[in-house]
């Protein structure tokens, strides 16, 4: 897809939905609070205490001082009402709704509405909301038609916006910037939006977890440099790309985005990355790049716990590798039988043995008689079906868009036990 940001007409009187969370607790560190009341409030009247509430959210921006927090309460925030586009967080200064408002049937805090925003890098949008570093912005409903719900780029690099809802814009958040730029998305509900969910640019590395990024065009597009984290081994994504129209993540990146542990459209071990975003894929990869998406081992041991330890060197653990018909190289163990297989999941191991073996995608091992122990070209394998090996033809290259996982072992003298064996490693075939 062609993700040009659109440059489209000032709307004077759209978006603004904030969830008030009146009496709840704020973010950690925040000292005092000012009070916002679409219905009940008054900027000329108001003093910013619960008594005497400002109507608009632009009043509560002026008034609030560093770790404040801006209590909004339910209602709808827009031109009509007084505020004035885009709305511009403060440095270390939390927005909060109350996102349990909407599940009771009442109107949330509703920000409608968008103002013309000069991104330092992209130019000229319709943006209804800007972040700040340190700021804060939760339970709000944001509508930002025609425009981008939340733009977080200068002065951007520790931003926080959780349980929020993006909905029915052409962008539901834009990250750009360099990679300082790493704003938490966190329990957000991103969905029905026109171009795409979440958007990334330059070489911005914004952190998404636990998000509903749904019913989108897309659900993620990560463009030029930027690398967004969508999961890792040590920190699980948890987000939903279900839904989204055109496909749940597209990367138009020369790099590999993590995006471990989420739910897709399909099992993950189903997926195969397409080259293209459209038709509803899960992942597209449009440029050099990768997504890693199916699992990433966090260990150097050996996967035969008992056995010495096989130093690997190609394909290089987490390489990104353009030939679906790679080369093998590790440590020589001076052993008679050794085996060396690649694998479509990763290998499990149960009994002092592997109870996945279907799993197999192809194989050597040396009794074959070609290759040799240490250096083996895919030609000098074997293609594995369901646990057969497919001895009679040339090996099927291995298919683009997925990672696979790759493990040598080596028997004893007596090949009775394992006695060498190389930790699990993986690579990722680009498209």
């Amino acid at each position: 897809m062609t993700h040009a940001i659109r440059l489209v007409p000032l709307l004077p009187s759209l978006l603004a939905g904030i969830c008030f969370g009146c009496g709840g607790a704020s973010s950690s560190g925040m000292i005092g609070s000012v009070y916002v009341d679409a219905e009940n409030g008054g900027d000329a009247t108001g003093d910013g205490t619960s008594a005497l509430p400002f109507r608009t959210i632009t009043a509560g921006l002026v008034a609030a001082k560093t770790d404040y927090t801006i209590r909004v309460a339910p209602g709808v925030y827009n031109a009509d009402g007084g505020e004035i586009f885009p709305l511009r967080l403060s440095a270390r200064v939390e927005v909060a709704g109350d996102p349990s408002v909407s599940d009771g049937g009442r109107v949330p805090t509703l920000v409608e509405g968008v103002g013309s925003y000069e991104s330092p890098s992209l130019g000229v949008h319709n943006v209804a909301i800007v972040g700040a570093e340190g700021a804060t912005l939760t339970g709000i409903v944001i509508h930002a038609a025609g425009g981008v719900g939340l733009w977080c780029e200068e002065n951007c690099s520790v931003m926080t916006a959780s349980e929020d809802t993006m909905e029915d814009s052409d962008y539901g958040v834009v990250v750009a910037g360099d990679a300082s730029t790493s704003p938490s998305l966190t329990g957000n509900d991103i969905h029905g939006n026109g171009i795409a969910g979440v958007a990334t640019f330059n070489e911005c590395t914004p952190r998404l977890r636990r998000n509903e990024i749904v019913d989108n065009d897309e659900g993620v597009f990560a463009a030029n440099s930027s690398l967004p984290d969508l999961g890792t081994v040590d920190d699980p994504g948890g987000n939903t790309f279900t839904g989204n129209h055109a496909c749940g993540v597209e990367n138009a990146t020369p790099s590999v985005i993590m995006a471990l542990d989420n739910s897709w459209d399909q099992d993950v071990q189903l997926i195969n990355a397409a080259t293209i975003c459209s038709g509803g894929t899960p992942i597209a990869n449009t440029s050099s790049g990768a997504v890693l998406y199916q699992y990433a081992p966090a260990t150097d041991a050996p996967v035969f716990p008992d056995a010495k330890l096989v130093n690997t060197f190609l394909p290089k653990q987490a390489a990104l590798v353009s030939t679906d018909q790679p080369r093998f190289t590790w440590e020589q163990t001076g052993q008679g039988a050794v085996m060396l297989a690649v694998f479509s999941e990763a290998p499990e191991m149960g009994n002092g043995s592997i109870t996945n073996a279907a799993s197999i995608r192809w194989l050597w091992h040396s009794g074959l008689g070609r290759g040799r122990e240490g250096d083996v070209l895919f030609s000098e394998g074997v293609s594995v079906l369901n646990g057969d090996l497919l001895a009679a033809n040339a090996p099927v290259p291995l298919a683009r868009g997925r990672t696979y996982y790759w493990v040598v072992w080596a028997w004893d003298a007596e090949d009775l036990v394992v006695s060498w064996a190389s930790a699990l490693q993986y690579f990722t075939l680009t498209n």
